[in-house]
């Protein structure tokens, strides 16, 4: 309790989430209404990319894109939320493009999910964009750090609020082990009864585990050679406009760790090697789901659509864009 009140104190400024974030010198972010900025304090990207943006274009992305296929892979515990990636996919169903949300176990470990990630690049008929949300981006790598020859498969690897360097959360929940229970047993309870008999959280937490800090130190290793990655880190500040509960755990984060999207701490989302971008007043949920369900309405910080909104400005990111005939 003492830790919340520490939490709801340090995010006690919050009011509204302004136009444009003030510019600074660092790491190419995207302000809320798509203008890039920069953000202070964040390493600087390794090499040049376009920039991402959300901002309405009158620019249609290249066709290149429609000879693709996507690939979303999803995180840790992904069934507690109701649409979890479905409006991305949505979206990519209509700008035309060939789309699958890859049904992987929730709480599944890196190697067990890595095996269905490997599996499905295999039967894939044309080159890949993976967009991974969080855990799944590591799952994603554990299946091309294993069998290498899947790469050239592979156009992109997107990894959306991964915890490459681990999550401070998972250290807190993972000992001792009677918490790291509890911890997946709440979690498990906030689904459909269905869905909880389905995947059963009882000595499951090797998932858990595999994200900690810990762990994350011992696993991280060069990128695989030929493989195209972009991460996209968020956070939330003080400048935020989100529920009590992303006060909470934001609040706490930044009091024991820094900033971050309310479970990733910012940092820990930049993977050496890859093209970077940080977004702004953007919870852990906002990018893969809308809030239409009272989960995200409790988590997320961001307005119906911007999931979507940002799966359309990913593809602009990798394939650029092409002006209207």
């Amino acid at each position: 309790m003492f830790l919340t009140l520490l939490a709801v104190w340090a995010n006690c400024a919050q009011t509204r989430i302004p136009a444009l974030p003030v510019a600074s010198a660092g790491t190419p972010v995207l302000g809320p209404v798509g203008t890039p900025v920069l953000a202070p304090a964040l390493p600087p990207a390794p090499r040049a990319a376009a920039a991402l943006s959300l901002a309405p274009s009158r620019l249609r992305i290249a066709a290149a894109a429609k000879r693709h296929e996507f690939l979303l892979v999803p995180g840790l515990l992904w069934d507690v939320v109701d649409d979890y990636f479905q409006p991305n996919h949505e979206r990519l169903q209509r700008l035309g493009y060939r789309s699958r949300i890859l049904d992987v176990d929730p709480l599944g470990s890196t190697k067990q999910n890595g095996l269905a990630v490997a599996a499905a690049l295999r039967e894939a008929k044309r080159p890949v964009v993976i967009l991974a949300h969080s855990k799944g981006a590591l799952d994603s790598l554990e299946a091309l750090r294993a069998e290498p020859e899947l790469v050239g498969k592979v156009k992109a690897l997107v990894a959306i609020q991964t915890p490459y360097f681990g999550a401070a959360f998972a250290d807190w929940a993972a000992k001792p082990k009677r918490f790291r229970d509890l911890s997946i047993l709440i979690a498990r309870l906030l689904m459909r009864p269905g869905r909880l008999l389905r995947t059963s959280p009882f000595a499951r937490d090797e998932a858990l585990l595999n994200i900690s800090k810990e762990a994350r130190r011992r696993a991280s290793e060069p990128l695989p050679e030929g493989l195209e990655v972009y991460s996209i880190a968020t956070r939330l500040t003080i400048e935020s406009r989100v529920p009590w509960v992303s006060w909470a755990t934001a609040g706490t984060l930044r009091l024991f760790s820094g900033d971050s999207d309310g479970l990733v701490e910012t940092k820990d989302a930049l993977i050496p090697g890859s093209r970077q971008a940080v977004l702004e007043h953007v919870s852990h949920i906002d990018t893969v789901s809308d809030p239409v369900h009272w989960k995200h309405r409790v988590f997320g910080a961001r307005r119906a659509g911007y999931a979507a909104e940002l799966t359309e400005a990913i593809v602009r990111w990798i394939f650029g864009e092409a002006r209207r005939s």
